[in-house]
């Protein structure tokens, strides 16, 4: 972390949270079931919250849903196949399907958890086993819930749709230990207000703003429920109608629905129960957004920042997406910087806070996690502040090969013109072979191809909507999207991680592919992979192709060999690694200057990577 220091002298005022109109739906099996569609779907919807149905806790404490098991013994497992579970499935997609719901061009704003329903007894067997084990970090119940939030921290609440079991006890004890593991609550009644009344109580006298939301239902059981009279506390209401017993339900109807109530009750919002098959999702979402506003699809990018009232995260978070705030637009998202306590900041991304207003007075600059910012010497009170690229300015406007540290080639179109697939190759003496960097909006690069005049993106799918591994990377035009827009983060030697701002993650290469010309880069999970290190080579500095290079570097001959392979150089001793058409290491040598015996490789062929005094070059050879 970097810290910028300055001198400050004025006070913050406290912020004050202003309400936003939500639309929302219940989300449920389906969305995992069909989620080549689904994720699509939610996205254009127009909704803005969406709560994922449902987290069943299991008598030992264990989080399943639909027999799958999403947390067992402190550990996020929803990812593999658990023995002892018949009805588990690897759902290997679904932390990635429910980052994409709040990235790239998106209505949705906010998702939660549910736990309950009808005919579910999860709350009996919390109010077991917090009385059994309290909610202590030892506790079953913290260790998987703590897992599950450590493993999609982007989903913000945990909805109480309790309807069986009311103890409000020992369930407003685990609804406590919810909020400092960092998830907030919201209610679900239908009936027994006198449950909720003493929930809602002891859980915001224990932790005050904890309880956000009321989403009233107003169907099924409660069909007859007003929301005059389910006043709770000082939560907010939302009306509800059910599209699963009446889909038919026209655009006025539910318009005239959602005014009565809140002309006459104060409803801040609607939602709906349930999306758990193929409907139309936008004839929905419409009339509620047509009475309280919003719904709006735009392109957020990601969120990369967090920000905590509570040092060392335990507290529910406020999201930040690459932007400028000030005061008032802080005060829309609910923010009160005066209870700044903690923070996360991914990779690449840095916090500018600000003392005044407009991003004006002294500054403080953090680039890494905050556990207690009062630790932190001359912090200054904040009244606005700015999330943005850590990207290295040095690299504004100028032109540079793009080459991969693995593997020694360069990226550049295929043919050299406009098509959209792009490889890793040998380079030319053609502007195709450059990128220039230039600098947009947060401090964001985008990359341009200086022959096609073309920008690097991830590939935008339906099924992938910009998030998912293993995206093909290509060239278009420009449009603007958080897919062309990078974060450049240096490595600390000579390389540098390229980062598309809609995933932050790693553009790279296939690792069984790594090694071969001719294939396009992907996106990438990990940062660890070899091939997600990129030399960015000045144009200045390049003069012919990388082949030259190499053979003025390395003298390897024959290029038809039989026998023996010999290769020199003037550098001392290369290592060589020779990699077959489908990108295998078939034969790896350190500390060679003279012959290597390759009688024992198969005709055909293959590529020779060389290195050696920090310099790689690579030549093709055939073996006969």
């Amino acid at each position: 972390m970097r810290l910028k220091k300055h001198l400050l002298i004025l006070t913050l005022s406290c912020l004050t949270a202003t309400m936003l109109a939500d639309s929302g739906i219940y989300i449920c099996g389906h969305f995992r079931r069909d989620r080549t569609r689904t994720v699509t779907a939610l996205k254009a919807s127009g909704f803005t919250f969406g709560i994922l149905f449902n987290v069943h806790v299991e008598t030992d404490g264990t989080l399943t849903t639909d027999g799958e098991v999403i947390c067992k013994d402190g550990q996020y497992v929803f990812d593999q196949k658990v023995a002892g579970y018949p009805n588990d499935i690897a759902q290997v997609n679904y932390v990635d399907d429910v980052n994409a719901l709040l990235s790239g061009k998106t209505s949705l704003l906010r998702l939660e958890h549910c736990i309950g329903g009808w005919g579910n007894h999860a709350y009996k067997n919390i109010s077991d086993l917090v009385n059994a084990q309290g909610t202590g970090p030892t506790s079953i119940l913290y260790r998987n819930f703590k897992a599950l939030k450590e493993a999609i921290p982007v989903v913000i609440a945990v909805n109480n749709d309790i309807e069986h079991d009311y103890e409000a006890n020992s369930q407003s004890q685990f609804h406590i230990m919810l909020h400092d593991i960092g998830f907030k609550t919201t209610i679900a009644p239908y009936t027994n207000k006198s449950y909720w009344d003493s929930f809602v109580a002891k859980v915001e006298a224990a932790r005050p703003g904890a309880v956000d939301r009321n989403y009233l239902q107003i169907y099924g059981g409660g069909s007859s429920n007003n929301p005059q009279n389910w006043k709770i506390g000082n939560l907010p209401v939302y009306g509800s109608r059910d599209i699963e017993a009446n889909p038919g339900l026209t655009h006025q109807e539910i318009v005239t629905a959602m005014n009565t109530w809140k002309s006459n009750a104060g409803i801040v919002g609607g939602f709906y129960w349930n999306y758990n098959y193929d409907r139309d999702l936008k004839k929905f979402a419409a009339p509620v957004n047509e009475v309280f506003g919003g719904g709006e699809v735009a392109d957020r990018g990601s969120i990369v920042a967090m920000v905590y009232p509570v040092k060392d995260y335990k507290a529910p978070q406020t999201d930040f997406v690459l932007g400028s705030y000030t005061k008032a637009q802080l005060q829309t998202k609910g923010f009160d910087v005066s209870k700044l306590a903690s923070l996360r900041i991914k990779e690449g991304v840095k916090i500018v806070l600000f003392s005044a207003d407009n991003f004006l007075g002294d500054s403080v600059v953090l680039t890494a996690d905050v556990t207690d910012v009062v630790t932190l010497t001359g912090l200054p009170a904040v009244n606005s502040l700015r999330v943005l690229a850590d990207n290295p300015g040095e690299l504004a406007g100028k032109d540079f090969v793009i080459k991969n540290k693995q593997s020694s080639f360069v990226i550049k179109p295929s043919r050299n013109g406009t098509a959209t697939t792009i490889y890793q190759m040998l380079p030319d003496d053609t502007d195709y072979s450059f990128w220039t960097f230039e600098q947009v909006a947060h401090g964001l690069y985008k990359i341009v191809n200086k022959g096609s005049e073309r920008v690097l993106q991830t590939v935008n799918t339906n099924e992938a909507n910009y998030v998912h591994d293993g995206l093909l990377v290509i060239q278009s035009l420009y449009d603007g999207s958080s897919n062309q827009h990078f974060i450049v983060k240096a490595n600390g030697d000579d390389s540098y991680k390229l980062i598309p701002y809609s995933s932050m993650k790693y553009i790279g290469m296939v690792d069984d592919k790594q090694l071969l010309e001719k294939m396009p880069p992907v996106q990438r999970r990990l940062s660890s992979a070899p091939s997600t290190d990129w030399l960015l080579i000045p144009a200045e500095e390049i003069s012919g192709t990388d082949t030259q290079l190499a053979e003025s570097l390395f003298n390897v001959y024959p290029r038809l060999v039989s026998e023996l392979l010999t290769i020199e150089s003037p550098l001392g001793d290369v290592a060589v690694k020779i990699v077959d058409v489908n990108g295998r290491v078939v034969m790896q040598r350190q500390h060679i200057n003279g012959s290597v015996d390759v009688s024992g490789l198969s005709a055909g062929m293959y590529v020779v990577l060389v290195e050696a005094g920090g310099e790689r070059g690579f030549v093709k050879i055939v073996k006969r």
